[in-house]
């Protein structure tokens, strides 16, 4: 599994320490495409981000269809 995370706010209220500001894309290692590096619209195809609070839910989806 890959947590990927994102961080688009680009103006005076950025801070990149809040974590509430940020995306995360969390990723099935076997559904991953077979490149080195993966963009946003690539991620964005593969699944929807997700906010802060709702990371832990994200994950337990994706360990879930693991076990």
């Amino acid at each position: 599994m890959y947590v990927l995370s994102l961080h688009t706010i680009a103006d005076e209220n950025a801070d990149h320490r809040d974590p509430l500001q940020w995306q995360f894309y969390v990723i099935a290692s076997r559904n991953l495409p077979d490149v080195k590096t993966i963009g946003v619209r690539a991620a964005e195809k593969l699944i929807a981000p997700v906010k802060l609070d709702r990371l832990n839910e994200r994950v337990e989806e994706i360990v879930c269809t693991i076990e």
